[in-house]
């Protein structure tokens, strides 16, 4: 019998029971005292739903640190497999992504240079080639190498001989920041900051291997983040009650502390400043609470995070991007995502740097599509909510079986928005890209609409 309980960490009491897995015993939505920490800690979880058992790079409400109590769920041995032919696939998409690079509104690439991966105790000795993408404007990008291609980006500011890193990836992409360091001249020592839109491990992970590499360096992070990066053993033991030890450091590494007093909580409107060029810290909620957007004064761009939503190049057409919002567990809030994209807009910035992936030419334009998604995901959500429970009533609404009937609804309307941009993906292409958010983002979304009372996101 494995029961959860919140302890003084979360604060949020009860979770319900745990005496069987997912696969056997759906959490039902009326046995779930909601779990939302300051933190929807992410980690890799297992799902079952209608995609099958998967692997997916977040942790569920129920795999929060001092809350896991042996939960009975599997690791696959195998991480990532994505089925022949995908890589082809990916390669051509790329070329084609790179041709349409001109059109004004999207560019992934900007001026690609050659960046060589560096031997890291980590990640072995092999060399390995990357691109660093020149944005102009001392702003660069490269792929953290988490998962697969181009699902992350890790940026890079540089001016004057002095650097910052916007998000970090995860403690394997070490040796990627430090290759890009070298393309552009530049050693660790001058690297003034490590600036994290928010602390979900694919954004975070790498911190503290960082902030080691780099001795000049001080971790900018909204303050709702900053204890967790300053002590993140909690964090760390969360994720292996869930793998064991052994497979946690695998994925992981190690969260390395980082010293307090090297840590800078950005609060609304704090201002850094790489050498005289100044970063803005926004608080920008809606994907998580602990999340901020970064404003650069010089260049008018700005990072946006998870806020923005995401845009992968697989997904463009004729250089046009396919922008959606990211709604994963568990601090999904349609009010307050479009509250923060209006803020970021009110800046007036000429574009928007995506961690997932690439620059947003004219962010002004593609940002109404994306509100307007977020929009019709709350409206799948709340319909799907109000049907089981007409079906079931409240008592007997099962988490589960919620998830699945928003992914089954997320997967055809996400499906149908991409054939009418342009798309000529098949659904099957479609769905190996887009498998992982759709789950992610319908728990996100279930959890949302089993809340009680929620504000509606439609307007």
């Amino acid at each position: 019998m494995n029961r959860l309980v919140a302890t003084q960490w979360g604060q949020y009491g009860l979770i319900g029971d745990m005496n069987r897995s997912p696969a056997q015993e759906p959490q039902k939505c009326s046995q779930m005292a909601m779990i939302m920490p300051e933190i929807g800690f992410p980690g890799l979880f297992v799902r079952v739903g209608f995609l099958g058992i998967r692997l997916v790079p977040f942790m569920s409400v129920v795999m929060m640190a001092e809350v896991l109590h042996g939960l009975p769920l599997p690791v696959p041995a195998i991480i990532g497999h994505r089925g022949p032919g995908c890589l082809e696939r990916e390669q051509a998409q790329h070329e084609e992504h790179n041709k349409a690079s001109h059109d004004p509104h999207y560019n992934f690439y900007g001026r690609n240079l050659s960046m060589t991966k560096q031997s890291n105790d980590h990640v072995g000795t092999d060399e390995m080639k990357n691109e660093l993408i020149d944005y102009a404007y001392g702003i660069y990008a490269f792929d953290a190498g988490y998962l697969r291609p181009q699902l992350v980006a890790v940026h890079l500011i540089e001016h004057h001989g002095r650097a910052a890193f916007v998000d970090t990836g995860t403690f394997e992409t070490l040796p990627r920041a430090l290759a890009a360091l070298d393309a552009l001249g530049l050693g660790p020592d001058a690297v003034d900051y490590v600036i994290l839109t928010h602390i979900h491990l694919d954004h975070a992970g790498g911190a503290g291997v960082m902030m080691e590499a780099f001795p000049n360096a001080r971790l900018v992070v909204h303050p709702r983040g900053a204890r967790h990066m300053a002590e993140p053993s909690k964090l760390m033991a969360g994720v292996e009650a869930v793998y064991g030890k052994e497979q946690a450091r695998h994925l992981y590494g190690e969260l390395k502390p980082i010293a307090a007093e090297r840590i800078i909580e950005a609060h609304e409107g704090t201002i850094v400043r790489l050498a005289e060029r100044e970063l803005l810290c926004i608080d920008t909620p809606g994907h998580a609470r602990h999340h901020i957007a970064i404003f650069d004064t010089q260049s008018k761009g700005i990072f946006t995070g998870d806020t923005l939503g995401i845009a992968y190049r697989e997904l463009a057409v004729d250089g046009r991007p396919f922008l959606f919002p990211t709604t994963t567990p568990t601090q999904f809030d349609p009010a307050a995502m479009r509250g923060s994209v209006e803020r970021m807009l009110a800046l007036q910035p000429s574009a928007a740097y995506l961690t997932h992936f690439g620059r947003l030419s004219d962010p002004r334009r593609h940002a109404p599509g994306m509100l307007r998604r977020m929009d019709e995901f709350a409206r799948i959500a709340e319909d799907a909510a109000r049907i089981l429970t007409q079906k079931v009533g409240v008592a007997d609404t099962a988490l589960d079986d919620l998830q699945t009937a928003i992914a089954t609804a997320l997967r055809d309307y996400l499906f149908t928005e991409l054939r009418a941009h342009g798309s000529r993906l098949s659904d099957a292409e479609l769905l190996s890209i887009l498998a992982m958010d759709i789950d992610l983002n319908a728990q996100g979304l279930a959890l949302w609409a089993c809340s009680s009372p929620h504000p509606s996101a439609t307007h």
